[in-house]
């Protein structure tokens, strides 16, 4: 007799909903011709409206977007906790990713900003698969208190090597997106920024520490609370 336990309705509605949510991401990354994006931009800032959205011209599309990113700041989901960080990738159409972890979304100051050597258009062909694990491998050769502390990693992107992630310091282009995304804890959309699209997805990661410090990682939590592994970091030391 099988012991496979059965797929339950609950199952399958986190599955779907994460797929969603992937699936929003890609339609921000790859240039659609059904697609017509409400953009944000910095004259705009000061608008009444406290979020962003990006609204689809497709009817099959649309309701994607709608149901899972409307990026609502949900009190709850910002609060800063032992295990649970804001996380943030975003960059401009044709560059590279980066990605910024922070306490909440209400916090400017970051946990840990990496530019990684991954462009957007790599990034989406990733996506299309469902799961995306990116992991970092520390180069320093000094033992370190925390691997976060590290400034340079060899970056993995499932399973393939696509370069290197590089840790900098927030330059004021950096402090005017995130002061922008403010009021987004949990979405994806575009923030039209010196003539051109920059693009971000923002979601709350559930953080995991290894013993020692030698590992961290961060999980999205998906749109029902629960850590997930649709969308991982991992951060770990060279052997």
């Amino acid at each position: 007799m099988s012991s496979t336990l059965p797929i339950t309705a609950v199952d399958c509605e986190k599955q779907v909903r994460c797929y969603r949510l992937l699936r929003t991401i890609l339609d921000l990354l790859i240039p659609c011709c059904a697609c017509k994006p409400y953009v944000f931009s910095e004259s705009t800032s000061h608008s009444t409206k406290p979020y962003v959205f990006n609204q689809l011209t497709s009817p099959s599309r649309s309701h994607v977007f709608n149901e899972v990113s409307a990026n609502k700041c949900y009190p709850e989901r910002c609060r800063s906790g032992l295990s649970s960080v804001t996380g943030t990738i975003f960059g401009f159409r044709g560059g590279k990713v980066s990605l910024c972890i922070q306490p909440d979304c209400k916090i400017i100051a970051p946990i840990l900003l990496v530019e990684l050597g991954i462009p957007t258009s790599l990034l989406a062909k990733e996506m299309e698969g469902g799961v995306v694990r990116i992991a970092f491998e520390s180069q320093e050769r000094e033992p370190l208190s925390s691997i976060l502390e590290g400034n340079l990693w060899k970056v993995c992107c499932n399973g393939r090597r696509v370069g290197f992630g590089v840790k900098r310091r927030m330059n004021e282009g950096d402090k005017g997106v995130l002061r922008l995304m403010r009021s987004v804890c949990v979405g994806a959309g575009l923030i039209e920024r010196e003539g051109e699209e920059l693009m971000y997805l923002r979601g709350s990661f559930r953080r995991v520490r290894g013993s020692g410090g030698d590992s961290e990682s961060f999980h999205l939590v998906n749109p029902d609370g629960a850590a997930g592994q649709e969308l991982s970091f991992f951060f770990i030391r060279s052997s």
